[in-house]
């Protein structure tokens, strides 16, 4: 039973590749989030959004070049149905939970909704003008 005996611990899991950067992130949106708090004087929520755009496009970035690394080339189309993949689950939630809570409490106002809900449609015109 001759065999090589391994000194290194196995890993416990897989870390994420920038997890630190990930870290960078939260903090930058809570910039932005203590700044809307009312701080906006003290904390400078602007340089969140700036300093969270600049980490998103470099983790972007870097998205798009693995995949051209590992499949010779990049399928925009994949790109953003894998965003939107995991991007939709979280935003569904964030406007359907508050508003059944808000019809629970309170006499909603459909026409305003609708109005409000057909604005929000409007977002793929925004990605497009982009």
């Amino acid at each position: 039973m001759g065999g090589t005996l391994s000194t290194s611990p196995a890993p416990l899991n897989k870390a994420k590749p920038f997890a630190h950067i990930d870290a960078m992130r939260a903090f930058a949106v809570m910039l932005v989030v203590v700044a809307h708090a009312g701080l906006g004087l003290i904390i400078p929520g602007g340089s969140g959004v700036t300093i969270f755009f600049t980490i998103s496009g470099f983790i972007i970035t870097y998205l798009m070049l693995r995949e051209r690394d590992k499949t010779g080339g990049f399928s925009l189309g994949g790109f953003y149905f894998r965003r939107a993949v995991k991007i939709a689950p979280p935003l569904i939630l964030a406007v359907v939970i508050p508003t059944l809570i808000y019809a629970i409490f309170e006499d909603i106002n459909w026409g305003g909704l609708h109005r409000a809900g057909l604005l929000l449609l409007q977002l793929d015109e925004s990605i497009r003008l982009v």
